[in-house]
């Protein structure tokens, strides 16, 4: 699975190889979601939530072939990972 290498918040790189810790110091003080761009220029929106396996955080990339990768990373460290049209 290709994990996003670096994100843009307020245009600084914040992170390479993303987990659930790093996205969790991403958010930390900002309300989700939040909106940010990928190292393609590809619009990343970031949401938090909860189901039977845990707290997660959703990535949803909407990339440049007409796709959105939605990734869920979880605190246990498993992350799931479709495409939608």
């Amino acid at each position: 699975m290709t994990l996003p290498r670096a994100m843009l918040l307020d245009g600084n790189k914040e992170v390479i190889d993303m987990t659930y810790w790093d996205i969790k110091n991403i958010v930390k003080g900002k309300r989700a979601p939040l909106a940010c761009e990928n190292e393609h220029l590809e619009n990343v929106i970031i949401e938090e939530g909860q189901d039977d396996a845990g707290h997660f955080y959703r990535l949803t990339t909407a990339q440049g072939n007409g796709w959105c990768r939605v990734t869920h990373y979880y605190e246990t460290g498993t992350t799931t990972e479709e495409y939608t049209k």
